[in-house]
């Protein structure tokens, strides 16, 4: 990939085929004109290019080709010519001459597609230091199809880094920009897309007033019969009812039952996301039976992932109170935690027993399983989660009447920084 002007082309190819300037020049133009030319000084007239290319017997198009048009010839065609490897320094050379000869449309492409490839690699501080750069190309060219994937990207941005006011102001600009039918057209799927990831990230912040602050979009959009978001979209609103305290939209409900058939992560962390939901909303029973239905559809022959789940609603079922008896259960992930040779999810089948004896009023067997957790946890913990755990062996030894050992935790608590955050 390189770029050349017309009096860089017409040069090189003149020396390379042994011509003089005067050999080139004739009697058709000056020998000065002509070394202007060749220098970018001055432009060089359509006549005379033409005899330029007959002389050099070189493609009068390759050679009418300026830098700008080289440039969007080789953005269109970047699956022809950049490497993987070097993509990102390929794109910085392009920018070096779009910037140079204030080629703003090209430019403001190489920014977009730098962008992407940030995302891509979530090299977010390569984003931030290319941000003014970006904006400011998208200012020059002034144009609204320009306006609306800079607003997309940035939404995008915001998402990922769970800025969601700042992606919400993107993503309203980008909606007034797609009430034009034809950037709708090209872009609104991609707009969904950004839409989608943002509910789903407050979804997993469990954060319901900004999901229902959607509610009426999403009616809209499920009115589509053709999105590929469809699933996606009453899966959300499946979820806006149980948050309404509502039954589920029987309509809605039959919609998603059908994409269970043949996707079963799908099934699994919509019935997750709807216990969850009704736990929080005190729908204790339904939340419990879901649960139940979920650990009897797992595979226990894959037993790494049967325990990574398993002990995720062994955490629900506690955090909610709910009534049962879990310690069984527990047992059975622990000694298949212990097999498998995990040692976070033996920490966290430690721990989760230890909280089910203390509810169960066994304060002395639950200390013992609280500091064998601490044990685990101690290799590979981060300092913040050892806190919370001190914390925790802290407030039980308080209630076994220790004040010795229950000061001693809260003192190598009081030890971190991370107490601070909590």
């Amino acid at each position: 990939m390189e770029i050349l002007s017309t009096g860089e082309k017409i040069k090189r190819e003149r020396i390379y085929k042994s011509f003089t300037l005067k050999d080139l020049c004739s009697n058709k133009v000056s020998v000065s004109k002509m070394s202007c030319i060749e220098n970018g000084k001055i432009k060089v007239e359509p006549d005379l290019l033409q005899y330029i290319s007959e002389k050099l017997d070189i493609n009068y198009e390759y050679l009418k080709q300026d830098i700008p048009d080289q440039i969007r010839y080789y953005i269109n065609n970047i699956n022809k010519y950049f490497d993987k490897n070097n993509y990102e320094s390929q794109l910085k050379y392009l920018l070096q001459y779009a910037e140079e000869h204030k080629s703003y449309d090209n430019s403001f492409k190489i920014y977009h597609l730098m962008f992407e490839h940030y995302m891509e690699k979530e090299d977010y501080d390569s984003i931030e230091n290319i941000l003014f750069s970006y904006f400011k190309n998208c200012l020059e060219n002034d144009i609204p199809e320009n306006d609306l994937i800079f607003s997309m990207d940035l939404a995008s941005y915001y998402t990922e880094i769970h800025e969601y006011d700042e992606s919400n102001k993107r993503l309203l600009t980008c909606k007034e920009l797609l009430k034009n039918d034809d950037l709708k057209k090209v872009y609104y799927e991609k707009y969904l897309k950004i839409l989608i990831n943002q509910i789903n990230n407050y979804i997993r912040n469990e954060d319901e007033r900004s999901i229902l602050q959607f509610k009426e979009e999403l009616l809209e959009i499920s009115k589509m019969e053709d999105s590929v978001w469809l699933r996606n979209v009453n899966y959300f609103l499946c979820i806006i009812d149980l948050i309404e305290d509502k039954e589920i939209d029987s309509h809605r409900k039959s919609i998603i039952e059908e994409h269970y058939k043949a996707d079963y992560e799908f099934e699994r962390i919509s019935k997750e996301t709807f216990a969850e939901i009704m736990l929080k909303h005190g729908r204790i029973s339904e939340a419990n039976d879901i649960l139940n239905s979920l650990i009897l559809s797992l595979n226990k022959d894959e037993r790494e992932n049967y325990v990574k789940h398993v002990l995720k609603y062994i955490y629900l079922k506690l955090k909610y109170n709910c009534d049962e008896n879990l310690s069984a259960l527990c047992d059975e992930i622990l000694n298949i935690a212990i097999e498998i040779n995990n040692i976070e999810y033996i920490e966290k089948a430690y721990f989760y027993k230890s909280l089910i004896l203390e509810h169960e009023g066994n304060i002395f067997l639950a200390e013992m399983y609280l500091n064998l957790s601490l044990d685990a946890l101690q290799k590979f913990g981060t300092e913040k989660q050892l806190v919370e755990r001190y914390i925790k062996i802290g407030e039980l030894y308080n209630k076994m009447n220790n004040m010795q050992e229950s000061l001693k935790y809260f003192n190598l608590a009081l030890q971190s920084d991370e107490i601070f955050f909590n």
